[in-house]
């Protein structure tokens, strides 16, 4: 996958596999952090601290790294556990937010210029509660799949935004296939891109 060699210098705590530039292919963000102070040392204030790594998936399924590192401007030194990712300006993007250890978060806005088409689905149970374990497939116009579940916890004391989000190009959506918890299904026909779509389970 080409993640090996650009990983095993760092100790990693939170991930997100999310789709930063709506490509339809899943990228991934990693934080890092040591547990105790090695041969490298990237801050004169904290010896654990280490430098947050992005990747950007390929067609052929393998990880390139993000210049510049951590897809960030300025590069970002810290001592980073969780992190946890949504479309928090709502404007189809995925945006992350960065616990630090002995420093503030940092909220990393996407701000990537050429972003493909979305669409996104906020499943709620018949509480009104996020519908964890739904799941959502997409058949594409070119007759590709796309699959996702309501999931928030992933990666190192992170909850992520329940919100279930595809990045889709130039593609559209031909059927979206709703599968609740207790089994039954909800099938919609060409909904919309570029927008939220809530849902909640009929009883």
């Amino acid at each position: 996958t080409g993640l090996s060699a650009e990983t095993r210098a760092y100790t990693r705590w939170g991930i997100a596999f999310v789709d930063f530039n709506n490509d339809g292919l899943l990228d991934l963000y990693e934080t890092t952090g040591g547990v105790v102070s090695g041969p490298n040392s990237y801050s004169v204030d904290d010896p654990l601290a280490e430098p947050n790594l992005l990747f950007e998936q390929d067609e052929n399924g393998r990880f390139s790294k993000v210049i510049p590192q951590g897809g960030t401007r300025e590069l970002l030194i810290g001592s980073s556990h969780g992190v946890a990712a949504g479309d928090i300006d709502g404007d189809g993007g995925i945006d992350l937010v960065v616990v630090n250890s002995n420093k503030p978060v940092n909220i990393l806005k996407n701000v990537l210029p050429d972003r493909g088409n979305w669409i996104a689905f906020t499943l709620h149970n018949t509480y009104g509660a996020p519908a964890i374990g739904s799941q959502v497939a997409l058949m594409l116009d070119d007759g590709s799949l796309l699959f996702s579940q309501v999931q928030t916890a992933r990666g190192y004391a992170s909850g992520h935004d329940p919100t279930i989000h595809f990045g889709i190009g130039l593609k559209k959506v031909q059927i979206a296939t709703i599968k609740w918890q207790d089994g039954t299904q909800l099938v919609l026909e060409k909904p919309s891109k570029n927008k939220i779509h809530t849902i909640q389970h009929a009883e």
